[in-house]
């Protein structure tokens, strides 16, 4: 029965187009036969299991269901039977937890200081709504995408891997993994592009992570939760490390929250990430998005850093 909550619960995400729910299918780094299914709302995330049997079965954590406010109803059943009875509500939860600025004003979290997640929020969206892969779209295939350091054993890597969203493109018969960073607000960017930069550069080109990306799309393909022609899925089921590239991509949206208040850190962080991606020889691109939509995603929108330039939102 477990097996057939896990069809139920991947036919459910399918079904939902309004990027509400995105469903992560996560390869254990160490152990690329063992995959750990991750479902996010709203940024936040509601449960996790093992695939494909839906064994390991773990709901979200608790305190979120203080973000009901107490209006919602919460039936007290177990595993997956809990999921789905309580599906509306967990995701209205995440909904409040997420962007609930009112109800934070008027005191109903309890608690440290409220924290909004509008960049988690809009993280969710972008990724549940863009599945398509084509020679035209970027496919994500994963958010919070993280690795443990210490099971990749590589000297140059002293921080676990951690990237908002990888995403995914294709050129004839070769696929680029797109490691992303995202921002989208001013508190965003608490940590700087440059740190960002460092970072990923460090770990971008690891044979052990390519072949964690590539059991990630292939997840992805397998479930049906990556939209493409079946000469891409072939071309997919079969790729190795020899026939893909890893890039680093810095992703924008709501680009008038923060534009003007980090006019000089985005412009010292744009000259910061041309200079040392040269040599580093990393390839790194960035991109705006106007609207978060279906298929928002448009190869076209990846864009080139260059010397003497500055990041352009237009």
């Amino acid at each position: 029965m477990s097996k057939d909550n896990v069809l139920k619960l991947i036919s459910k995400c399918k079904s939902m187009n309004d990027g509400k729910v995105f469903l992560s299918l996560k390869p254990r780094v160490d152990d690329l036969e063992t995959t750990v299914a991750h479902l996010y709302s709203f940024g936040g995330e509601m449960c996790h299991f093992n695939m494909p049997d839906g064994d390991g079965f773990h709901i979200w954590d608790k305190e979120y269901e203080k973000y009901s406010y107490g209006s919602y109803e919460f039936v007290n059943k177990r595993g997956f039977d809990y999921l789905f009875s309580n599906w509306d509500s967990m995701i209205k939860c995440c909904c409040n937890r997420a962007c609930d600025k009112d109800n934070f004003k008027k005191g109903k979290v309890s608690g440290k200081e409220p924290r909004n997640h509008y960049e988690r929020e809009r993280e969710n969206r972008i990724a549940a709504l863009n599945s398509k892969l084509s020679e035209d779209l970027l496919a994500v295939i994963d958010m919070e995408y993280s690795v443990d350091k210490n099971k990749i054993v590589d000297a140059k890597i002293d921080k676990n891997p951690k990237a908002d969203m990888v995403c995914v493109g294709m050129e004839e018969d070769r696929i680029t993994f797109y490691i992303t960073e995202y921002k989208s607000t001013e508190d965003g960017f608490g940590v700087s592009l440059a740190e960002h930069y460092d970072d990923m550069s460090k770990y971008y080109d690891n044979d052990k992570i390519k072949k964690h990306l590539i059991k990630t799309l292939q997840e992805r393909v397998k479930y049906g939760l990556v939209d493409c022609e079946q000469k891409i899925k072939d071309m997919i089921c079969n790729i190795s490390i020899e026939n893909i590239d890893v890039e680093l991509v810095f992703l924008f949206s709501h680009v008038d929250e923060f534009k003007n208040s980090k006019k000089n850190v985005l412009k010292n962080n744009y000259k910061y990430i041309f200079e040392k991606s040269k040599s580093d020889s990393v390839t790194v691109k960035y991109a705006c998005i106007k609207s978060i939509e279906k298929s928002c995603l448009k190869k076209s929108i990846l864009k080139d850093f260059k010397d003497g330039g500055e990041f352009e939102f237009g």
